[in-house]
């Protein structure tokens, strides 16, 4: 079974905020070097940053979770690249979480709002470092697996009931 998620107000503004700045610096880079160009190295910068900023934007969509879905006996995290597999045999327990102990931590290494909340972070009130594979601050889920923790971030909380259901049980 297939389930959506969606991007929660903050992750959305940030989202549109942080594209549409990059894109107004990028035409100002245009901009500017048409107005007077100078030497082949302010042209050089000019690409340069324009490629920083639409490398920025492309990496951190391609490794946005855009869904999640049960099946063949493994929970399946839908990304751009790369989708993440975890074999339901290897899911100790699933929980639902609360959303502020969700976000009362450090990020270790991870994208905090743009397209969504993934990467590790590091939650004392969770047990430790956790992976993030969230589009919104609802309806947290905590799976403990044999690889670590993990949060995903369905829109609905049916996603716990077909993990258990689909032969995991214990």
């Amino acid at each position: 079974m297939d389930y959506k998620t969606s991007l929660d107000s903050p992750a959305k503004v940030l989202t549109w905020g942080c594209c549409a700045l990059f894109g107004m610096l990028s035409l100002y880079q245009l901009y500017t070097y048409s107005r007077s160009p100078r030497e082949t190295v302010d042209a050089v910068a000019a690409v340069v940053q324009i490629a920083i900023f639409a490398g920025i934007v492309l990496v951190t969509w391609l490794y946005s979770t855009q869904g999640y879905s049960v099946r063949d006996g493994a929970l399946v995290i839908h990304r751009p690249w790369k989708p993440v597999k975890i074999p339901l045999s290897e899911i100790r327990s699933v929980q639902l979480v609360s959303p502020q102990d969700t976000f009362s931590g450090l990020r270790v290494l991870g994208v905090g709002g743009l397209f969504g909340y993934y990467g590790t972070f590091f939650l004392p009130r969770l047990g430790g470092f956790v992976r993030f594979y969230l589009r919104n601050r609802e309806n947290p889920i905590l799976l403990e697996t044999t690889g670590g923790r993990l949060l995903v971030s369905p829109d609905s909380s049916g996603l716990v009931w077909d993990i258990q259901g689909g032969g995991w049980k214990r």
